[in-house]
């Protein structure tokens, strides 16, 4: 079964997140689904915000500029997929197990990445998404003079880089110019097409 949330007037905060049921919360109001697999929620006038939380098997959350979908399947569960269509501050959670992996695509307008220590941000003119606690994400970039900030937290990481992409892994030894061993990780961020990058080191 299909579930579909709307706003009203003013600003509303939703959450998505996934137990033997699928869970919404609208400005403190639960509602819970236990026959749905599908859940949209659009955002037609207001400052609305959404966050959509993993479930405890491995999901993915793929993002852009006007949408932010979640798909999985928790363990002993069924698949779903929760949808957020036209909100201008979404967020994605990886914070129930799993192997969880996000995927960013930007507008073809000048945008902003920002990678920090345990999650990645990227936002535009009309739009903020954030994704927290995923072991791999990819942020493509597209078209456009974009730039980026790269926040490291002071655990052995390594930012590798070469024209039209950057990586940045942790818990890795890297010789000096050669390419980092890129299989199991568990912190993984690839840029796609990003013009500029500021990297700021700590520790």
């Amino acid at each position: 079964d299909t579930v579909e949330v709307f706003d009203t007037v003013g600003d509303y905060v939703f959450v998505f997140a996934v137990s033997e049921s699928l869970d919404v919360t609208a400005n403190v109001v639960d509602y819970h689904f236990d026959d749905a697999t599908d859940v949209t929620f659009h955002s037609t006038s207001g400052d609305d915000m959404i966050e959509l939380v993993d479930s405890t098997g491995d999901d993915t959350l793929t993002a852009s500029p006007d949408q932010m979908i979640l798909t999985g399947t928790p363990v002993g569960g069924s698949e779903f997929t929760a949808t957020a269509n036209n909100f201008r501050d979404a967020h994605g959670y990886a914070r129930a197990g799993g192997n969880d992996t996000a995927a960013f695509v930007a507008s073809d307008n000048a945008d902003r990445v920002k990678l920090y220590p345990e999650y990645v941000k990227l936002m535009g003119s009309r739009y903020y998404t954030r994704s927290k606690f995923f072991q791999t994400t990819t942020v493509d970039m597209l078209d456009g003079k974009d730039s980026g900030v790269v926040i490291a937290s002071g655990q052995a990481e390594a930012l590798w880089a070469k024209k039209n992409e950057l990586r940045l892994v942790r818990g890795v030894d890297v010789a000096p110019g050669s390419e980092p061993d890129f299989e199991s990780l568990a912190y993984d961020v690839t840029v796609l097409g990003c013009e500029r990058v500021v990297a700021r080191a700590k520790g």
